[in-house]
């Protein structure tokens, strides 16, 4: 490790566990490779002459990336109710005040909440291609199927047709240029989640859980989806965390968020919780492994 990622540590600057690869260091500048813009002043102090750069990795999929996505993060949970699409909002304000540019794809068919959380009551734009504009709050770009379908009503569209709709969102939003794209994929392990994950080129996936024996039970299933697709689960992040659950009460969180009235207000979006978590994924994306083949080759999707 280099003398200077040791000060900024030592300094409480930079967090413990950050990785050597976190930063590139040349003569007269050094540039990150997580997002650092929330604490760039006060590493300016302690380098004033040096440039100080970030410029995220874009880490490699099994398949084509996006042109301008460089990491596609599904947050995922075996069950619903445990607060994933509440961590996807979160996590998104908690990255965006780092520094980095972040997107949120709402796929989360059975009860779209990021058109609600960021105050979206309107119908996209299309451009001259007709290409969905994302919207924008706080500097995140956001599309929602809830913006799409009635949200009054049940959408009662059969696994296939909601796999392709879902799809085209991805594929027919002009996004900007992103260093993370969140994607709240809908609860469970089923048709929807597996063809998002066969489809679009996932750089990783994030679990939520909830101090319960069954929660744990559905996101153990949950990970071994992942497993299946040879798709790596960079953290599980316990919700409600301070609540215990007496059938399994020994559980030991990987990431945790206490339970807080305060995550309920949906205008407040920094919490300290939430950053220290987006600061632990971004060091653990950076050891990623590179991927050499494509694991999905054979298996069957449904193109009906």
């Amino acid at each position: 490790m280099s003398n200077i990622l040791q000060h900024l540590i030592s300094k409480h600057i930079l967090p413990q566990d950050t990785l050597t690869t976190a930063l590139s260091e040349a003569a007269d500048h050094l540039t990150f490779h997580i997002p650092i813009q929330h604490v760039l002043q006060d590493i300016q102090k302690e380098y004033p002459h040096l440039d100080i750069q970030q410029s995220i990795t874009s880490h490699h999929t099994q398949m084509p990336k996006h042109p301008s996505i460089k990491n596609i993060i599904a947050i995922a949970s075996g069950k619903g109710g445990v607060g994933k699409s509440t961590a996807t909002y979160f996590l998104a304000h908690a990255l965006t005040h780092m520094g980095a540019k972040v997107g949120v794809l709402d796929a989360d068919i059975y009860g779209p909440s990021q058109a609600l959380m960021f105050d979206i009551t309107s119908k996209p734009e299309t451009n001259d291609q007709k290409n969905f504009l994302p919207f924008e709050r706080q500097g995140i770009e956001i599309m929602s199927i809830g913006v799409l379908a009635n949200s009054d009503k049940a959408l009662m569209w059969r696994g296939p047709m909601i796999s392709q709709a879902l799809l085209q969102l991805y594929q027919k939003t002009q996004w900007g240029s992103l260093d993370y794209l969140l994607i709240d994929l809908p609860p469970g392990t089923g048709d929807i989640s597996l063809t998002l994950l066969q489809k679009i080129p996932t750089t990783c996936g994030v679990l939520i859980n909830y101090p319960h024996i069954l929660a744990q039970m559905d996101v153990d299933r949950c990970k071994s989806l992942f497993n299946y697709l040879s798709t790596p689960v960079i953290g599980t992040i316990l919700n409600m965390a301070s609540w215990e659950c007496p059938i399994s009460p020994n559980t030991q969180p990987d990431l945790s968020v206490p339970f807080d009235q305060k995550f309920q207000d949906f205008k407040n979006t920094l919490h300290p919780e939430y950053i220290a978590i987006a600061q632990s994924l971004t060091q653990r994306l950076l050891a990623l492994k590179h991927y050499q083949h494509n694991p999905f080759a054979n298996i069957p999707v449904s193109k009906s």
